[in-house]
Formats: structure tokens, sequence, C-alpha cells
């Protein structure tokens, strides 16, 4: 009876553990469907963490190893491992505790439960064998204390355990796989760092650069504020040449406005002259340059200097001027009706008047730019500055003398066959050779080419704004003419011409420098004449003569060096 009792209460211990099983089956089934297993990587290295090591179940070494692995960080279910684990253990336990009472039984049962007792024995001797095994090694253990219970229950609980087994190790893999994910995603972060880090790094250098630049062209324009006066007031200019371009001129070749017969020809180039190309000069190489000088100001020179024969266009276009002035003032209206149409605030008279403005405004800037450049410190770049003021000063006067020169009335002859002009200006003439009553001193307006002297009166025209005309009187050829220097800072021009015998003025300027300029010009001029005719009559004579100054010169300079 005690036997029945025992194998009883051992069928009702198998049949509760059976349960146990097949409910903790069932709940590690529906836990490894809904665990979402990350991919593969690669393998363990670490010992504690080997799925095909031997596993430790005491409850003190799992607690430090899951304080050591949860500190590191690495894994965030552990907690539910630890739980599985922790819940096989229990059971190995328990069913160890089953093995012990049956083997227990066996020995004081006798024969009856000798069977029982072998199977026990040698189950307790493969379990203690195959605790090394881990937890399949468990779940085969209980198989061979219940040979009876059926293919199915072994299969099951075979399945069930190595289920549970790989889901631990997978979990556990799993885990390390997204620590491992994770650190790689650290280092692709730390490298995506890392180049944002030098692109970030290359686009400060560079806007560090942009920044030192400006910071530069600041300072400079705190340096040298006509420098950057000259750039401004230049692109205001270039502004007013594009609307006579862009506006007028081509409102007169394309417009909707009835365009006046007499502006279908000539006279409308006359109106405009060369204006459209001074104006993409400007535009597309002058400006160019002064925006290069703003950081190198001691190149300004250099850009005037090459520049100096494209500055000659305006002395075409003030040639033109006086014509285009009479044109503008016959046809006002219709001017009048462009302007309101593209909407300008100066009328075409104030634009057209701009370019000379312009070379009176580059003089007064020059200037400036020198004394600034000096005060800078800059003392090798002044030499060159001042050439550049010099070819400026140069420009504007060819510029104003041609402004001169349209005034000059009365005259039969064609002035350009004299030459260029060199010198203008008042003077106090005695017109000598004529009766005691006619002669009395006279303010003249005189114009000295290389060609002749030319004597006018001037007469002042009314109005603010309106400019003097000249009218003609008399003029004598250099190279028949004679110069004497008089006393009271006064000199004495004769004709020596056949068919000018009677012409004799004694000339003297207002200031003691006036009188030295205008003496030492005639007197220049004089010398070219007489060199030019001996280089006509007697060529070889005056090519020996010519030999000998150049070895004098060079002897000079030899001496001074």
């Amino acid at each position: 009876m005690e036997d029945s009792s025992n194998t009883s209460q051992l069928l009702a211990t198998a049949a509760n553990t059976s349960q146990l099983n097949t409910s903790q089956q069932d709940f590690e089934t529906e836990e490894e469907v809904g665990l979402e297993l990350p991919p593969p990587m690669k393998p363990i290295q670490e010992p504690h963490l080997m799925a095909n090591g031997p596993p430790t179940f005491n409850k003190d070494i799992m607690k430090d190893n899951s304080s050591v692995m949860a500190s590191s960080g690495k894994m965030d279910g552990l907690s539910e491992i630890e739980q599985i684990v922790k819940e096989k253990t229990e059971r190995h336990e328990e069913k160890s505790k089953i093995l012990s009472e049956c083997s227990s039984n066996n020995r004081s049962g006798g024969g009856a439960g000798s069977g029982c007792g072998a199977t026990a024995n040698n189950s307790c001797s493969s379990t203690n064998n195959d605790c090394s095994t881990g937890i399949a090694g468990v779940m085969d253990n209980i198989d061979s204390i219940y040979p009876n219970c059926g293919d199915n229950n072994t299969t099951s609980h075979n399945s069930s355990s190595t289920a549970t087994t790989n889901a631990a190790a997978s979990t556990v893999t799993g885990i390390l796989s997204s620590s491992s994910t994770t650190a790689a995603n650290a280092t692709d972060n730390n490298d995506e760092n890392n180049s944002s880090s030098t692109n970030a790094a290359t686009h400060n250098a560079a806007g560090e650069a942009n920044d030192d630049y400006d910071s530069s062209i600041s300072i400079q324009k705190h340096r040298f504020p006509a420098l950057a006066e000259l750039l401004s007031t230049e692109e205001m200019y270039i502004k007013d040449l594009g609307d006579i371009v862009n506006g007028y001129i081509k409102e007169l070749r394309n417009g909707d406005i009835p365009l006046p017969n007499d502006l279908r020809g000539p006279k409308g180039q006359i109106v405009f002259a060369n204006i459209e190309a001074i104006y993409e000069w400007h535009r597309d190489y002058f400006l160019k340059a002064l925006i290069q000088c703003q950081h190198t100001p001691g190149d300004l020179a250099n850009v005037i200097k090459r520049y100096e024969n494209k500055f000659l266009m305006y002395i075409t276009y003030c040639k033109n001027k006086h014509k285009s002035e009479h044109i503008v003032t016959e046809h006002i209206q219709y001017f009048e009706l462009v302007r309101q149409k593209l909407g300008h605030r100066l009328e075409l008279s104030d634009l057209l008047i701009k370019p000379i403005q312009r070379l009176t405004k580059y003089i007064l800037l020059l200037n400036t730019i020198t004394r600034q450049i000096e005060q800078a410190g800059m003392v090798e770049h002044v030499p060159s500055m001042k050439e550049a003021c010099n070819v400026m000063d140069a420009i504007c006067k060819d510029v104003n003398d041609t402004m001169e020169l349209r005034r000059l009335k009365n005259f039969d002859g064609n002035l350009t066959a004299q030459g260029k002009l060199l010198l203008h200006g008042l003077l106090t003439c005695l017109e000598q050779g004529k009766n005691v009553t006619d002669r009395k001193a006279r303010e003249l307006y005189v114009f000295l080419f290389d060609q002749g002297i030319f004597f006018t009166e001037r007469h002042n025209a009314k109005g603010p704004f309106a400019s003097p005309t000249y009218i003609y009187r008399s003029h004598m050829q250099l190279n028949k003419m004679q110069l004497e220097e008089l006393t009271n800072n006064r000199f004495q021009l004769k004709s020596i011409d056949p068919n000018r015998p009677n012409i004799n003025m004694i000339c003297y300027a207002a200031t003691i420098d006036a009188h030295h300029n205008w003496l030492e010009t005639i007197r220049k001029q004089l010398q070219i004449q007489n060199d030019f005719l001996k280089a006509l009559t007697s060529p070889i004579a005056y090519q020996q003569q010519q030999q000998q100054l150049q070895k004098q010169h060079s002897q000079i300079n030899s001496e001074q060096l």
C-alpha cells in the first residue's frame, strides 16, 4: 500500500509537472512568436555570454552577471532572459527533489520498486552527468524518469526545451547584435559628425577667408575714402550712361513715339556721338579694374596709364558736343516725350553733359587718393600716382581745349590744320603798325597751336550757365614769326610773312608765372620750327647736329652718375 501511495504521489507530481511544462510551453511559444529577433551578428567573443558555454544557475551569479551587463548598457531585455533562466532553474531544482524522493523510496521499497529505482538511479546519474549540457539536459532527464508518458510528450518537451533554449540564445545574440549595431551606428554617427565637422571647418575656413577679405576691404575704405568714392560714383556714372544707351538710343532706333524726319538721318547719330562706346568700355573694363584696385590702391596708377588711349574717346565726344546741343534744343518736344515714357528724372541735355563732368571728377579724386596714399605711408606708390594724375590732367586739358575751340567764330580756315592746341588764355596786347590814335592796349584771348598763334576777342554770353564765344581778329604762322623778349615782363611777336607784313603785337600776361609760361612755350615751338626747316633745306647738316647733341646729353648723364 505504501508503494502504491508513493507511486500515485509520483504520478500526480509528474502530471502537475507536465501541466506546468505545457503551460510554460504555451507561454514560451507565444513569447517566441511575439518576439522579433534581430538579424544574426558576428560570433560572441565575451566568455560570460557564450551560448554554448557551461551555464551557471546560481542566483547570486545571475544577479552579478545581470548587474554587470546592465551597467555596461548593452542589453535592454536582460531582465526577461534572467526570468526565463530563473524559472528553468527552479523547475530543475523541483525535479531534482522528485528524483531524490524516488531514489530513497527505491532503497526502502525492495524488489517491487527495483525497476523504478534502477531507472531513477540511472536517471540521477544521467542528470548529474548532463548538467553541463544546460536546460535541454534537464528536459531529457525528465523523459528518462517517465518513459511511459509517450513519444509525443517527449518530443513536445524536447521541442519546448530546444525552442526555449534557442529563443534564449537568440535573444542574447539579438541583444548583442543590437548592441553591436548601436555601436556601429555610433561609429557611423561619429564618422558623420567628423565629416560634418570637417565640412564645417572647411566652410568656416572659407567663411573666415571671405570675412578677412571683407574686413580688408572695409579697412581700405576707411584708409582711402576717396578710392571708395571713386568706385561708387563710377557705378552711378555707368547707370546714367545706361539710361542714354538703353533708353533714348533704343527708343530712337526702335521706338513707338513718332520720330521727326530730321532725326532719321545723320542728325540722330550726331546727338549721341560715340557715347555708346564710352558706356561699354566703362561697364566692361574700367569698372572691373577699379573694383580690383579696392584691395590694392597702388595699382590704380597702372590702370589709369594703361587706359590712357581709351580716354581719348572723350575728345571725340566733346568735339561733337556743340552740334548735339543744337539738335536736342531743336527737337526738345520729342526728347521730352521720350523722357516721360522712360520715367527719367533728368532731361537728355543733363545726361549728355555727364561725360564731361566725369573727367573733372577724375582729376579731383585722383589728387585726393594720391594724398591719402602718401599719408598712409605707401610712399613707393606716390610717384606712379602723380604720373597718373598728370595723364588725367593732359586728357582733361585736351577735352577743355576742344570745348574752347568750338566757340571760336569768324575764322574761314581749317583749325585742325593748325595742329594741337598748346596754350590759350588772356593776354593784354598792344597792336603796332597802326595809327597812333588806334594804339591802345586790348585784352585779347590768344590761342597757341603747333603751327600758328591766333588773336581773338572774347564775348561773354548772357546767362549764368552760358559759355563765352571768341571772335577772330588775326593770326601768325610760327614759321614766319619772330619773338623778342622785352623789359617789364613783356614780349613782342612780329610777322615776317610778306602777305601779312603789318602784324606786330606787344604782349604781357597778368602774372609773372603766366608770362614765363607763354614765353617758354612760344620759344620752344619756334625752335622746333627752325629745326624742321633746317632738316628740309640741309638734312645732312641737321643730322650731324642732332648726333652731336645726343653725345653731349650722354656725357652729361654719365658725369651725373
